[in-house]
């Protein structure tokens, strides 16, 4: 992507679709109920919340069904519907999260 393709007509970077993300429900998919600014010990909070509240999960293509990256399809699977994914999938997920609090994430 180039830098034109990753910002908005407003100017804001858009990379990781945080502002799409439904962010209560991420937060409480993972179970984070601590600080949401974006500091250090959050990222922390974060990281571990996630990595111990999402598990890896290949069931998608083993089922030999797509694998959609979009934030909708993510959100609903893996948010909505409390299932996992694949190291990309949890990697997109966390940036968009990441991004709408307020941290820069970079690819």
């Amino acid at each position: 992507m180039t830098d034109a393709e990753n910002t908005g007509e407003d100017g804001s970077d858009r990379r990781w679709d945080g502002a799409e993300l439904d962010l209560d429900a991420y937060l409480a998919r993972i179970g984070h109920t601590g600080d949401r600014s974006p500091t250090e010990a959050s990222l922390r909070a974060l990281h571990r919340a996630h990595v111990l509240g999402v598990p890896f999960e290949n069931l998608e293509i083993v089922l030999g069904r797509p694998v959609p990256l979009g934030l909708p399809a993510l959100q609903d699977r893996i948010v909505r519907r409390a299932r996992g994914g694949y190291c990309f999938e949890h990697a997109r997920l966390f940036a968009a999260a990441l991004e709408r609090l307020g941290f820069g994430v970079a690819a």
